[in-house]
């Protein structure tokens, strides 16, 4: 079904039950870079996934360059139970911040924390939580490690609906971006310490581009962080340079 530049449209399949259909377009939101490509994986119907990449030439110009794609980051969209959905509707009726702390600590299986769904616009409940610092020291514990995955990162960029659902408008925020906001900064501390674990490679770093500074007002201790993969890219190139007659490290730009 062509949706044009369309986000989503609501529609009903022919058992009479309700569908909500999502455009290519509208997971445009997950690129870091605008030049970036998607591409859609949803040959198996319990597997959808959605893989970032780069494009880049391999070879050389004497013995021909070839167009190659490298998977920056990945993206697993899970099938939501009904039971799930009316857990996260719980979720939104609470009327106090203990009450959510309670809903999540009481759940014997936190995995549908970690789900990437296209009902919550591609986003994790872990980082829609991420404006209580509470929640994210409780599932973002290394008691569940088990759930957390290299492949599959829980913290990108989110699409949040602004105004009404008519509106069909749209900001972007990250969940460390979120947690700043409201000032949990004992919730950023936990997610940069997830980040450095579980999503250690230099592609985290866009998470960080616009709020570095902020993170240095508030005193957030930042030197794991910049110590790690995240911040530190070695460089597997022929022609650059391994050797240099200047051995001193140097913190430089780079774009």
């Amino acid at each position: 079904m062509g949706l044009s530049s369309t986000d989503k449209r609501a529609v009903v399949d022919e058992k009479g039950t309700d569908r909500m259909i999502h455009s290519l377009e509208s997971c445009n939101y997950l690129k870091v870079d605008k030049n970036n490509y998607l591409l859609f994986e949803c040959a198996k119907p319990t597997e959808k996934i959605i893989s970032i990449q780069q494009q880049y030439l391999k070879g050389d110009r004497e013995n021909g360059e070839e167009s190659e794609f490298w998977n920056l980051y990945n993206v697993r969209l899970h099938d939501i139970t009904l039971r799930e959905l009316l857990l996260f509707n719980s979720l939104y009726v609470c009327k106090t911040l203990s009450e959510i702390i309670n809903i999540v600590n009481d759940q014997p299986n936190p995995s549908v924390f970690y789900k990437s769904c296209l009902e919550l616009d591609g986003a994790p409940m872990v980082s829609i939580l991420s404006f209580d610092s509470r929640s994210m020291s409780f599932l973002l514990d290394d008691q569940f490690a088990e759930y957390f995955s290299y492949q599959y990162p829980l913290f990108y960029r989110n699409k949040i609906q602004k105004g009404q659902q008519a509106d069909k408008k749209y900001f972007y925020r990250s969940a460390i971006d979120s947690a700043l906001r409201s000032n949990q900064v004992r919730a950023v501390s936990i997610i940069m310490d997830y980040i450095v674990k579980y999503q250690n490679n230099f592609v985290s770093s866009f998470l960080f581009q616009k709020n570095f500074p902020t993170l240095m007002e508030k005193g957030i201790e930042v030197k794991n962080l910049l110590e790690s993969h995240v911040f530190n890219y070695t460089f597997d190139l022929d022609e650059w340079p391994s050797t240099h007659t200047n051995p001193d490290e140097h913190r430089r730009p780079f774009n």
